[in-house]
């Protein structure tokens, strides 16, 4: 009997690592992978799947010394066009800095998806030493 009940309790675990997923079934978007230039812009992405209040996040690696590291989001109705800041529903433009030396930190902004347009990239730059920096959004709707 105890065998028994131990496997259960095993398969049950089993079955709960499998199926694991982000408990508020969110959705997240690399759009600018880990990179440690001193100015770069990431590739177009489309967005237009995604829908509701998101979060744009920029991750920057510790600086060592005295810097700057910006991370602008622009957004355009077509992936090779004018891109333009974005703004949030407060009228704040979409722009996450962090001055350092500073230890890993994580900045975030939100922003109702509905005022986007179809492309999103981010503009990252960085002053006085490098380091890793990268640049995402958290949605919490994904048109299937």
């Amino acid at each position: 009997m105890k065998n028994i009940t131990i496997m259960i309790v095993a398969m049950a675990c089993l079955a709960s690592v499998v199926t694991a997923q982000d408990a508020n079934l969110m959705n997240y978007v690399q759009i600018y992978a880990p990179g440690t230039s001193l100015a770069l812009t990431s590739s177009a992405v489309d967005v237009s799947d995604y829908k509701g209040n998101a979060t744009f996040a920029a991750q920057f690696g510790p600086y060592t010394q005295a810097a700057t590291g910006t991370v602008t989001f622009v957004h355009s109705t077509t992936s090779g066009g004018t891109y333009t800041t974005i703004t949030n529903q407060a009228g704040t433009a979409m722009v996450i800095t962090q001055t350092g030396p500073a230890t890993n930190d994580i900045q975030t902004l939100d922003c109702d998806l509905a005022r986007l347009h179809v492309y999103v990239k981010a503009i990252v730059t960085q002053a006085g030493d490098t380091n890793a920096i990268s640049a995402f959004m958290v949605a919490p709707m994904k048109s299937e």
